[in-house]
């Protein structure tokens, strides 16, 4: 390895350790809403409120909560009670999801915008 080599590999190290906090911070993990959609219609929560909702779903009723910028799913009347067992979501995209109930609680814009256009 010669010395430009190791200059050029100290180069890209110094940059992405400068590009991870960037796109982490353009991203971004926390604030915005949690839009929650059941049988009944959708609902938008801002995570910058605690705040706990009753949806109900086609099996009965699922209580989501926020705190602290998170959203959960605290209580279902599903069976398995995998929605209760998921961890909280802060970050856009997340998603949890009842299936039994019909509920799912995504983070991300309300707008409902596409996300991309498939041809």
């Amino acid at each position: 390895m010669t010395r430009a080599d190791r200059i050029l590999a100290f180069g890209i190290a110094i940059l992405a350790l400068v590009a991870v906090p960037l796109v982490a911070l353009a991203v971004g993990t926390g604030g915005g809403d949690a839009v929650v959609v059941g049988p009944a219609g959708r609902s938008v929560l801002s995570l910058d409120a605690d705040q706990t909702v009753v949806v109900e779903g086609l099996q009965g009723s699922v209580v989501v909560e926020v705190r602290s910028g998170a959203v959960s799913v605290k209580e279902s009347s599903c069976p398995d009670k995998v929605c209760v067992h998921s961890s909280p979501i802060d970050a856009q995209g997340g998603v949890i999801a009842c299936v039994p109930n019909g509920v799912t609680v995504t983070v991300g814009s309300a707008g409902g915008g596409l996300d991309a256009i498939v041809r």
